[in-house]
């Protein structure tokens, strides 16, 4: 019997419609021996059955965090290497043993592949979907990695705590910024392209998954005891929801006094951080692209960061009703 090599562990929850194109697509991966774990989280589809069928590995855990699902296959893998992968992706044949021979000629950190749209999906999805490195180089090196695609050695898995299951969101970005903190390089290759099936269809599916991704913003700063590092996103968040409400207040003091002014310098700097961090992560592709993309894009952009402020003064409310019922 050959031993496992790599470990594939899926988390799910009502993936009927994408769980079976994704082990399809992984079972083409016949280079390196691997077992497929599917954990399920109560779903109310046929995502488990499919799973079955196909003839993988089923864990269920009901109601339980993406994070505590990724433990719990984590923990019944065979494989020295662990591969985490989303249910609605769709890996090429030598996705497996490509993220193998990094691994194999020494590489000890966490590593992900690039994530593209299908071709035929919506404007929300090819401007937000683009990898915008591809272009440049064959690899970079990262401060985190979506959880969407990771490999890592269980050895390192282990040493840093796994995922923390406290997370309900960021949860991706705290595990692989642990990995970082022990001293594991982080990296994101764009040899070959992960499918993402679950991209948004529309605005309002974009503005919604932001929302909910959005979510554990201010208890992963609090994990990470308010590092700068882990600030950005609410600073910039409390940055959008502050001069939007400025400048609807201007909007109502201009029809009664004039201040016409106040009103345009309070909505350019509500669209200035926005504009700069579209500028700084374009770069080079504007070019590419076309200006038609980089409005999509940066508009785009400035529509999440509302967003995330909208969700983190849900997140404070929640804060200060939890203490206050615990006085």
């Amino acid at each position: 019997m050959v031993d496992v090599q790599a470990s594939i562990i899926i988390p799910a929850y009502n993936e009927a419609e994408n769980i079976g194109k994704c082990i399809a697509s992984i079972l083409k991966n016949t280079d390196v021996q691997h077992e497929i774990i599917v954990v399920d989280n109560g779903s109310k589809d046929a995502t488990a059955e499919i799973a079955k069928v196909m003839g993988v590995t089923v864990l269920s855990k009901p109601k339980a965090t993406i994070s505590a699902l990724r433990n719990s296959g984590a923990r019944c893998a065979k494989g020295e290497l662990l591969v985490f992968l989303d249910a609605d992706m769709v890996v090429p044949e030598d996705f497996i043993n490509k993220g193998k021979k990094y691994f194999d000629s020494g590489f000890m950190g966490a590593l992900g592949f690039a994530i593209i749209v299908p071709s035929d999906s919506g404007w929300v999805a090819r401007t937000w979907g683009q990898p915008l490195n591809s272009k440049r180089e064959r690899k970079v090196e990262v401060d985190f990695l979506g959880g969407s695609n990771i490999f890592i050695k269980k050895i390192v898995f282990e040493e840093v705590g796994g995922f923390d299951e406290l997370l309900n969101t960021n949860e991706d970005k705290d595990f692989t910024m642990r990995v970082a903190k022990a001293g594991y390089s982080l990296i994101t290759s764009y040899e070959i392209n992960v499918i993402h099936l679950g991209y948004e269809r529309d605005l309002s599916e974009f503005i919604r998954k932001e929302f909910w991704r959005q979510g554990s913003t201010l208890m992963f700063a609090r994990h990470w005891r308010f590092a700068p590092s882990t600030l950005r996103n609410p600073l910039l968040s409390l940055w959008h929801v502050g001069f939007f409400l400025l400048f609807i207040s201007s909007l109502l003091l201009y029809a009664r006094a004039g201040t016409f002014l106040y009103s345009l310098v309070t909505l350019a700097l509500w669209l200035l951080p926005a504009l700069l961090i579209a500028l700084k992560k374009a770069g080079r592709n504007i070019e590419y692209f076309g200006l038609g993309w980089f409005f999509s894009f940066f508009l785009l952009t400035f529509i999440r960061w509302n967003v995330s402020g909208v969700s983190l003064l849900v997140q404070i409310v929640k804060l200060f009703r939890f203490r206050s019922h615990n006085v």
